[in-house]
């Protein structure tokens, strides 16, 4: 698997254009539809309304972690539907870079 250019510029690249391009790339015909809008939807209602345009270099595990502190301490989601959206945010940042 090819690397994402995300390492060539240090970081500078926002979580937000990273995420989008992991869904088209990475996801889009290569997971079941089902699956894809699931990933699309963590992204775009979940993921993106907290870091905005943060970029990449900026999101350390500690204001990861607030993040889904956020989540849980909102009491809109169970516990099941924050791994989901983890498992999205991991599969693109840690696995997808």
């Amino acid at each position: 698997m090819l690397r994402s250019d995300i390492e060539f510029r240090g970081g500078e690249t926002t979580l937000k254009h990273f995420l989008i391009e992991w869904l088209e790339v990475y996801k889009k015909g290569n997971v079941a539809k089902n699956t894809f809008n699931i990933h699309k939807r963590n992204v775009e209602n979940k993921i993106l309304p907290y870091f905005k345009e943060m970029k990449l270099k900026h999101i350390s595990p500690i204001r990861y972690q607030k993040f889904i502190n956020t989540l849980e301490q909102s009491g809109k989601y169970s516990t099941r539907t924050i791994e989901i959206i983890h498992s999205t945010y991991v599969s693109c940042v840690i696995n997808g870079c």
